[in-house]
């Protein structure tokens, strides 16, 4: 059994089309990760670029579910 890459898994759920999507209803749809793995996939994408980590209302989220790093809450991430 072959294991789809993060990112493969990613761009088929949340396709690079200029929009935002939420970070804690992407997180729902990949079970199989701890919140952490998540949190790291998410920061590492972000590191090489190819997406990009936003701010966003987080009144509607539960916190627990954002990105939390530097200070900063993301709320939502978009493909660069």
């Amino acid at each position: 059994m072959s294991v789809v890459p993060f990112e493969t898994r990613l761009r088929v759920l949340c396709p690079p089309d200029k929009r935002s999507y939420r970070i804690d209803t992407v997180r729902s749809a990949f079970p199989d990760l701890s919140h952490d793995a998540f949190d790291n996939a998410l920061i590492a994408l972000a590191g090489e670029h190819k997406i990009e980590l936003l701010g966003g209302d987080p009144r509607e989220c539960n916190p627990a579910d954002l990105i939390k790093d530097g200070g900063i809450t993301y709320v939502n991430f978009q493909w660069v």
